[in-house]
């Protein structure tokens, strides 16, 4: 998987699908939630039609995601692609905004072992 390449809405529509469902959610309450017709969300989840960009932002609010979460596919990248999204969110920051953001990934490796190893125990 390539984060720098194109929206993959298939993969956008099913991580939308199976969070509302984690979250015991209907279609008709996230519709509500996000100010939005039941039929529109029905019509995202089964890829009838794409979400706007506002739209996104209010349905990763009413399912307690950001939109990264539901645009990237975290659990499958590589170490490569996490880099460059560090590497992203680190360019339109100021040096001092950097050098606290790094100041938070070393504590954060430091005092949280697991964060060492994946998730198939190795380091």
């Amino acid at each position: 998987m390539d984060m720098s390449t194109a929206l993959n809405f298939e993969k956008l529509r099913e991580r939308i699908r199976l969070r509302r469902i984690e979250l015991k959610m209907t279609q008709d309450e996230l519709a509500e939630q996000c100010d939005l017709s039941k039929e529109h969300i029905c019509n995202i989840e089964t890829g009838k039609s794409k979400p706007s960009a506002q739209a996104l932002y209010d349905i990763a609010g009413a399912l307690n995601l950001t939109v990264n979460d539901l645009v990237y596919d975290y659990d499958n990248a590589s170490g490569k692609e996490f880099q460059l999204l560090i590497a992203e969110l680190c360019a339109g920051c100021s040096q001092s905004e950097q050098k606290t953001l790094l100041s938070v990934l070393h504590t954060l490796k430091d005092h949280f072992p697991l964060l060492a190893y994946d998730y198939g125990g190795n380091k």
